[in-house]
């Protein structure tokens, strides 16, 4: 028989980690966006409420003490800071690294190919719109430089290297990137 101390629950909080499935009308405006069926406009205004309900909903549901926006608008967790420049300084080929995750899901990393290397987006873009949704602390999931070390592994890939481009240089480049 278990005493009443032994009974006695124990909370211990927790925070969510990690994405939120995004919600269909997300998923559909998306689509539609990249079919040339929707305005930039109306697909921010839908990611703007997919975040405002993820927020809304772990804060009301969860009683989260810490909230996330999911990443929402987030491209890819593992290439958001580079997404934006993938078509001028990455190539996807058969030299590329590709991730697997315990789960079995698979990311692939692109292969650096003009120097460079830098960000075009910052993962603070995606915490300031959550944090003008909620009083509560925001915190925003951001990418390692570990991972983002694979874009330029011409040491391993026998790619070669880009012209005039060390990959020490390359190394500072990203931890300054990562610093920012």
């Amino acid at each position: 028989m278990a005493t009443k101390a032994q009974s006695q629950w124990i909370s211990i909080p927790s925070e969510l980690n990690g994405s939120i499935p995004r919600t269909d009308a997300l998923v559909k405006a998306r689509i539609q966006f990249e079919s040339d069926l929707l305005l930039v406009g109306e697909l921010r205004k839908i990611e703007k409420e997919a975040i405002e309900q993820t927020v809304q909903e772990l804060d009301q549901l969860t009683g989260s003490v810490i909230l996330t926006d999911g990443e929402q608008t987030k491209p890819s967790f593992l290439t958001y800071p580079i997404n934006d420049l993938i078509f001028e300084c990455y190539k996807f080929d058969n030299q590329w690294f590709q991730i697997t995750f315990t789960d079995g899901h698979i990311r692939t990393l692109p292969r650096l190919i003009k120097a460079p290397f830098r960000y075009a987006t910052y993962a603070y873009k995606y915490l300031d719109v959550a944090k003008l949704l909620t009083k509560k602390p925001v915190k925003q999931a951001v990418v390692t430089a570990s991972a983002l070390s694979l874009v330029y592994s011409p040491h391993l890939l026998k790619t070669g290297f880009i012209e005039k481009y060390s990959y020490e240089q390359f190394l500072k480049d990203l931890t300054n990137e990562c610093e920012r």
